[in-house]
């Protein structure tokens, strides 16, 4: 569903419709909240406010996140991906690649801009912020500065390289506050000041490698092969929470209120945060509900039954899991109703 702009400016610049324009934007689904917030700045600040935070749908989304069966699209690739990534616009998946490339595309017009570097490292992950590029690359992290000139041409020039892994740069992560953690190989996450290019912490307690890693503004969180999700505090680097898992944690991503994690067999959990950061919550009180991503019409051997990305949004989630590059669209805002027979109902 789309909103004609000129009927929602009218009401933001004609006297006081806050009223109006709440029933008008939550009449909206999730998938296209999550789109019209990128409409402009007064859109995405009345949403956030009107909307994501406000008491009374804070708790809707709770209740629905918690104990409701969301609608469900889902789109088959057909082959593997190992990455994803999402926009307001767009829902991008990576295939899985030998010859340790990264290029740059101008997705509007489907043309190769650049081809940044090309060698036989494997590049695990990658991301743009503020117009750098940052990348894994062995056992380091590149940084580039990204520029484009007046003729479209794109520029990429190396700032820095980034070290302190002694193992293989696995997953990183960024939030707003110019903080960067990174996951490796050899057991650790790093949390990086980015605008310094220098080490802040080093955590350390997982067993195995790390294989996944997502951040706030005041947790970091990773998944590792040892069956866990650790959750650390920005402010002190300490360990707030470990949670067990049954099976090898391969993503994950977060944000203040809810947490998700995805597994080597094909199972997403919704975590409560708050709950988890909170001492006095046991076991019981930390998982909402537990899913399959994989089709379980097509049946896939261990290996490749993997969650190998999951994005949310404040009412959507999106997993990328299998062998066939299953993408799942799953919007709670837009729930179906409860799940009375606790069809996805978790008990640890």
């Amino acid at each position: 569903m789309s909103l004609p702009p000129n009927i929602v400016d009218f009401l933001f610049d004609n006297g006081n419709f806050d009223h109006i324009l709440k029933k008008i934007f939550r009449s909206l689904d999730g998938n296209s909240l999550a789109s019209v917030e990128a409409t402009s700045r007064r859109w995405k600040s009345f949403i956030r406010q009107h909307i994501w935070c406000d008491a009374t749908a804070k708790l809707e989304l709770d209740e629905a996140w918690s104990k409701h069966i969301p609608t469900f699209s889902v789109k088959f690739h057909r082959s593997k991906l190992v990455s994803l990534a999402c926009s307001a616009q767009y829902i991008v998946g990576g295939e899985e690649m030998s010859d340790g490339s990264i290029r740059a595309w101008d997705i509007t017009k489907g043309l190769l801009l650049k081809t940044i570097i090309k060698d036989n490292k494997e590049i695990h992950d990658l991301k743009v912020k503020s117009k750098q590029l940052f990348f894994t690359f062995g056992f380091t992290i590149m940084v580039y500065n990204l520029s484009e000139g007046p003729d479209g041409d794109l520029t990429a020039v190396v700032k820095t390289m980034l070290v302190g892994h002694k193992g293989p740069v696995l997953s990183l992560a960024i939030n707003q506050q110019q903080t960067m953690a990174s996951a490796s190989g050899d057991k650790t996450v790093i949390l990086w000041n980015i605008k310094q290019c220098k080490v802040s912490r080093t955590l350390i307690g997982h067993k195995a490698i790390v294989r996944c890693v997502a951040i706030n503004q005041d947790f970091c969180a990773s998944g590792s092969f040892d069956r866990t999700c650790r959750i650390w505090s920005l402010a002190t680097g300490s360990c707030v929470r470990e949670i067990q898992q049954e099976l090898s944690v391969r993503s994950i991503t977060m944000n203040q209120y809810r947490l998700v994690t995805g597994d080597t067999g094909g199972y997403v959990f919704i975590w409560s945060l708050p709950n988890c950061v909170d001492d006095s919550k046991g076991p019981d009180k930390l998982c909402w509900r537990a899913h399959n991503a994989i089709d379980s019409d097509r049946p896939m051997k261990e290996p490749h039954r993997a969650v190998y990305g999951v994005h949310m949004e404040n009412g959507v989630l999106i997993t990328l899991a299998g062998q066939n590059g299953r993408i799942g669209v799953q919007d709670f805002w837009d729930n179906i109703g409860p799940d009375v027979f606790k069809l996805e109902s978790y008990v640890i």
